[in-house]
């Protein structure tokens, strides 16, 4: 049973609903305390827009509240409360469509109040929410690096089913292709791209999929989605280039590289068939560095997904520094 605290009374400790009329601020101040160095510059700009409009978007996520609105589903969750400052916070919100798309984030414990098993009492009543809510599935990302939370998850039944690594290379360092025996490299078309389904699909497994499906109309986009990307890139002086491994008509593997545009880094994913991991990284990352040549002036950002410790040293050999993994968890209600 969720324990709940009264109304009104700040003397008491412990669980209660988050309130968007006057939580917006006090939660945002304990995520930016609680995660520190670790939130990025994106993060750190959020945070500090839910403090200046906190104002204007605590009523209106109260009046979606009050008429039972699906948008009520974007932001809902939990707050701890000690002697009436908010000092543990956690969010549970619909990401995509349907049951599967639950998540729980933003989970935050004062440093001051680390140890005394609120975590654990937030969690469980995000879970007891997305029950409530018909959810078949609740998910969370955690950092690899993050051992006594992924214990705690782990503890409560959650199961990893996916990881994303970012990685950076700065200065930039460009390299010659390195060829993969018993395998060819090629640029692709767009009227190519769709047969990159399969491989997507392959890449993740079915629960990973099942939270994040895949739009299946991006293999391939429309022509109308590739003009506006195309027009995008022009405007911003970006090339957008995917080059492909592939073995007797099979895509073992592919590389998204999109050179850098005005004060713009580079980016780059990969995905790789679990069946020729090992195999054809190399080859993929360095035809993609080779395109860099000339483009050195701007630091190069990669994801990898899902990540694995080969494809992490194969980045790391030509320079790459591992920011952060990211785990894709799951439990099933």
């Amino acid at each position: 049973m969720i324990a709940s605290l009264a109304e009104g009374d700040s003397n008491l400790r412990g669980l209660r609903p988050f309130n968007p009329l006057v939580d917006f601020g006090p939660t945002s101040e304990l995520i930016e305390l609680a995660f520190g160095e670790d939130l990025d510059p994106a993060s750190r700009a959020m945070l500090h827009e839910m403090r200046t409009f906190g104002w204007l978007l605590g009523p209106l996520f109260w009046l979606f509240n009050a008429l039972h609105s699906p948008l009520a589903d974007s932001f809902g969750g939990y707050v701890w409360v000690d002697e009436g400052d908010i000092v543990g916070n956690v969010t549970v919100h619909r990401r995509y469509k349907g049951n599967a798309g639950w998540f729980i984030s933003n989970l935050a414990v004062h440093p001051n109040h680390r140890g005394k098993g609120i975590a654990r009492e937030l969690i469980s009543a995000g879970m007891e929410l997305a029950r409530q809510k018909a959810a078949q599935r609740i998910s969370l990302e955690v950092r690899a690096q993050n051992v006594p939370a992924l214990k705690l998850y782990q503890d409560l039944g959650f199961t990893q089913v996916d990881s994303v690594s970012s990685m950076r290379m700065d200065p930039l360092r460009a390299a010659k292709p390195v060829p993969a025996e018993m395998y060819e490299t090629k640029m692709l078309k767009p009227s190519e791209w769709g047969q990159l389904l399969p491989l997507a699909e392959d890449a993740l497994s079915p629960e990973a999929r099942e939270i994040r499906p895949l739009r299946k109309e991006d293999y391939p986009p429309s022509f109308l989605r590739r003009l506006v990307s195309g027009m995008g890139d022009l405007l911003n002086g970006r090339t957008t280039h995917r080059i492909a491994a592939h073995s007797h008509s099979e895509f073992a593997g592919v590389v998204k590289l999109r050179t850098g545009g005005f004060l713009v880094p580079h980016s780059l994913t990969l995905m790789v068939h679990p069946a020729h991991r090992s195999k054809v990284e190399e080859t993929l990352l360095t035809h993609a560095l080779a395109i860099l040549e000339t483009r050195r002036s701007r630091t190069l950002l990669a994801k990898i997904q899902p990540s694995y410790e080969l494809a992490r040293d194969v980045f790391k050999q030509y320079g790459f520094v591992e920011e952060e993994t990211l785990g894709l968890l799951t439990l099933s209600l």
